[in-house]
């Protein structure tokens, strides 16, 4: 657990190991698709102008869902 100024325990190392592999993965996954952006013009193309929409114009434009919260 994850409590302010360090760790409440210390993660044993099948754990650490764990956590590893996930970190790995994303960092695949990241460069995958930073790959596919870089590549696509498409892509970008609908990225262009998207970016955290607030929640109070959320809840004015009457958004649900993933991209509602």
């Amino acid at each position: 657990m994850v409590v302010p100024g360090g760790l409440a325990s210390d993660l044993s190392a099948e754990a650490a190991r764990a956590l590893a592999d996930v970190v790995r993965a994303v960092c695949a996954e990241t460069v995958e698709l930073r790959d596919i952006y870089d590549e696509h013009e498409g892509v970008r193309d609908r990225f262009t102008g998207t970016g955290r929409l607030e929640p109070e114009r959320a809840a004015r434009l009457g958004v649900v869902g993933l991209v509602g919260r």
